[in-house]
């Protein structure tokens, strides 16, 4: 009864649940009774070894019990459209040229240079979501790389809009 609560309690501790919002997640895969833990090519493992899956961002490690082997397999999770505010100009990007976690994909977004000036009318033209996203986390500030992203496409959420009159950005 002592080992199920050791290991419920680690898992609790040591396993990043599904909801975080870190870049990882974990998989608890239990062995048939007497099986090992083996890596993708067959190569037999012990207990405390970790490894990766060729060519998948990841790490695994066995655990080897009394009654049960298991082993611990920590993948990348999937962005949500939530975390991608601008879909437009922002993708996840991964680096396999990295270990687990630093390959696991990352928000990329292009910088915005725009082909001339213009003037924007004083409203949003991208998403509620997207504007507010960047107005909250500074996205709107000149020394921010979304700047011009901002100035031209959430000028209402920025700020950029005075009531009774003109801004440089606004109609």
């Amino acid at each position: 009864m002592l080992y199920p609560l050791r290991l419920a309690l680690f898992l609790l501790l040591a396993v990043p649940p599904c909801w975080t919002l870190r870049t990882r997640i974990a998989e608890l895969i239990t062995l048939p009774s007497g099986t090992r833990c083996r890596d993708d090519s067959g190569t037999e493992r012990g207990d405390g070894d970790v490894w990766s899956t060729s060519n998948v961002c990841d790490r695994n490690r066995c655990h080897e019990g009394v009654f049960l082997n298991y082993v611990i397999k920590y993948g990348c999770r999937k962005l949500t459209e939530q975390e991608n505010p601008d879909s437009v100009n922002c993708r996840p990007v991964s680096d396999d040229s990295q270990a687990f976690p630093d390959c696991c994909p990352k928000l990329q977004c292009d910088s915005f240079v725009p082909d001339s000036v213009t003037i924007a009318p004083c409203r949003d033209k991208a998403t509620t979501f997207a504007c507010t996203f960047w107005a909250t986390h500074n996205g709107c500030l000149p020394p921010s790389p979304y700047y011009n992203f901002t100035s031209n496409y959430c000028a209402l959420s920025c700020g950029y809009v005075r009531t009774g009159g003109r801004t440089p950005n606004c109609l």
